[in-house]
């Protein structure tokens, strides 16, 4: 508590979850409610070392091992994925199996779908290195595209390996803007590493400055953090913003977290234009539907 009052945060007590701390890996329970019961038995507030499958939620974002961020992550993104997949089973009106609620509007549902995943999870993007949401920000990609191509009328392959090239660049066009071709669905894999870099260049001086810790201290996982930066020097460094963790604790850098994702699409973008050859039909296609 004295560390969190030294950062400047304030704990929302009706979010805030503390789990594992027993032996029972189950147990859930709300800082109130494990203050209050210590108190009950004259015990000083909880201190304890965190196993890499315990940990505490704190206003939507899990602290602790790997393992437990992980799990979180995993849940979050997997109820994500159930919402798209319930979304596209809404039938048309006039075609509504028994059950199913009817829809009039199919664009209506697929605009719903563009807007659904980034507030449930872009907290989780932020906070969360992309190295341990990256297997659950797959997975929400791969769902979200094998629900939504059959709803717009493209059949997939499953199972097929390698997929069609249709199907390749319909994956890829896919988590694209409309001004790149796309249909504008939000990728969890394309935006974690930008997400995760736009919250250091927020955070990291202001939080640095409230602690007054050294680097080591607030970042343990120095070398993991300034690799990625290294990926994206370059963006960063016509963006004139910082390159390294000691130069984003030195000033805040707002909005980076647009420039990165901006540049990442860029790439996307190019890879899908060089996978078909000049004057090829679906290279023709992606020229006409980008603006």
């Amino acid at each position: 508590a004295v560390a969190l009052e030294s950062v400047g945060v304030s704990l929302n007590h009706a979010k805030t979850k503390v789990l594992s701390l027993s032996a029972n890996p189950t147990y859930t329970a709300t800082i109130d409610a494990v203050v209050a019961q210590r108190t009950q038995r004259g015990c000083p507030p909880p201190q304890m070392s965190i196993g890499p499958h315990a940990g505490a939620i704190h206003l939507g974002c899990p602290v602790g091992g790997i393992q437990f961020q992980a799990a979180h992550v995993r849940d979050a993104f997997n109820t994500v994925a159930e919402e798209v997949e319930r979304l596209v089973r809404l039938q048309p009106a006039d075609g509504a199996r028994d059950g199913d609620p009817p829809v009039n509007s199919v664009q209506g549902v697929f605009q719903t779908i563009r807007l659904v995943p980034e507030p449930a999870i872009v907290h989780l993007l932020r906070f969360v290195p992309p190295h341990v949401t990256a297997d659950a920000a797959r997975d929400l990609d791969n769902r979200t595209f094998a629900a939504v191509m059959p709803f717009l009328g493209m059949p997939l392959s499953p199972g097929t390996d390698p997929p069609p090239l249709l199907e390749i660049l319909a994956r890829r066009r896919a988590f694209l803007p409309a001004i790149m071709s796309g249909l504008g669905l939000q990728s969890a894999e394309m935006a974690a590493e930008a997400a995760h870099v736009g919250m250091l260049a927020a955070c990291l001086h202001d939080a640095t400055r409230a602690a007054r810790m050294p680097v080591a201290a607030m970042v343990p996982d120095v070398a993991y953090m300034e690799a990625l930066l290294a990926r994206h020097e370059d963006t960063l460094t016509n963006a004139k913003a910082p390159t390294t963790v000691t130069a984003m604790m030195a000033e805040t850098t707002p909005r980076l977290q647009r420039v990165i994702t901006a540049a990442v699409r860029d790439a996307a973008y190019a890879e899908l234009k060089a996978l078909v050859p000049p004057g090829d039909y679906y290279h023709v296609a992606i020229k006409s539907t980008a603006t």
